[in-house]
């Protein structure tokens, strides 16, 4: 049955009245409410996501706790090792140092040098050399000694085989050497004539 519609008297038809639809209005929330909600959405956030994010963290941590220990073990042992090294260098370079020889002048007048220090100990007052005036001429022996393994065994001394002589004349600037045969037969005090090259023998076995 179609709806009755009201006219006016001026001729204008009056529509049925329609229902207004209801508007939804926000509710406000007082900031109390506002932070609560806030705060419970980060731990609803937190908690979907605390897996992946300690993993993450824990690899991070072994990075940055890891590397920096290896670097510092291997420094350590670089440290280590030269400390070692130089403490081993410092061992041997000081040591106790050996007697210092002792030049003196043998009862023949012969300047002789001496290593032994038990010999050293009993050495009377070196006689002093005389002072060279740095004009006079200066002659300087060279000897050769040779000896062997069964000559060594047995006790005997090297024998002089090279005897040279050698000048030096200071104000010319000139340098003159003579060799000395080794049979050469000459007189040798305490001993009698004989080669030139047992007088160094000679010489170690009456010292």
């Amino acid at each position: 049955m179609p709806e009755e519609t009201d006219v006016s008297p001026t001729g204008t038809v009056a529509l049925p009245a329609v229902p207004a639809t209801a508007t939804r209005v926000p509710q406000r929330l007082s900031p109390a409410e506002v932070r609560e909600a806030r705060q419970a959405a980060a731990a609803r956030g937190a908690a979907g996501h605390s897996g992946p994010a300690k993993r993450r963290w824990s690899r991070k941590r072994v990075v940055l706790v890891g590397v920096p220990l290896i670097l510092l073990s291997a420094a350590a042992a670089f440290v280590a090792s030269v400390l070692w090294q130089t403490h081993v260098a410092f061992d041997q370079i000081f040591v106790t140092s050996p007697p210092r020889p002792v030049v003196t002048v043998n009862a023949l007048g012969t300047p002789v040098i001496i290593t032994d220090p038990t010999q050293i100990a009993r050495l009377p007052t070196p006689t002093p050399f005389p002072d060279w005036t740095g004009t006079g001429r200066v002659n300087i022996l060279l000897l050769g000694a040779d000896t062997n393994q069964a000559r060594k065994a047995s006790g005997e001394p090297a024998l002089s085989d090279t005897i040279i002589v050698a000048s030096i004349d200071p104000v010319a600037k000139t340098v003159g050497m003579m060799s000395i045969p080794r049979d050469t037969l000459v007189p040798i005090p305490g001993v009698g004539t004989d080669k030139i090259n047992a007088a160094f023998s000679n010489g170690e076995l009456s010292s």
